[in-house]
């Protein structure tokens, strides 16, 4: 599917959101609330001009020791954006550590009031989401 967590960095398959001529696709309902889940995911809280609160922490997590507290406290991060959307219904969180690599991947599973169902992957190189 699709730490200590991430780098300063995440990274989003632009080919999902692209077409083949390379225009950008028009996303709707589902898609658009799982591409601005991400990209809530990547933008440090407090750097965005407009909207200091927008945002999440996961980076201040990287140098963290890789135990359960560090796990809960990522798990809050993430929680805390995919609460803000009404039309999730129902979500699950799963870390895997990386220990060799000293790092979290985190993949979301999000089931969609419409019956829809999306997994997002975060890890320190790649951010991805699948419609399931």
């Amino acid at each position: 599917m699709r730490d200590n967590l991430l780098r300063s960095k995440l990274f989003v398959r632009v080919s999902e959101y692209t077409s083949p001529t390379n225009d950008f696709l028009d996303l709707y309902e589902e898609d658009a609330v799982v591409d601005h889940i991400i990209k809530k995911l990547q933008i440090l809280r407090g750097t965005y001009v407009f909207d200091p609160t927008y945002g999440c922490d996961l980076v201040r997590y990287l140098f963290e020791p890789m135990n359960e507290v560090t796990e809960a406290a990522i798990r809050r991060e993430v929680e805390s954006v995919i609460k803000e959307y009404p039309s999730i219904i129902n979500y699950s969180i799963e870390l895997v550590a990386r220990e060799n690599f000293k790092e979290y991947v985190v993949n979301i599973i999000l089931n969609f009031r419409s019956g829809k169902t999306y997994g997002i992957e975060i890890g320190r190189n790649t951010t991805s989401s699948t419609p399931m």
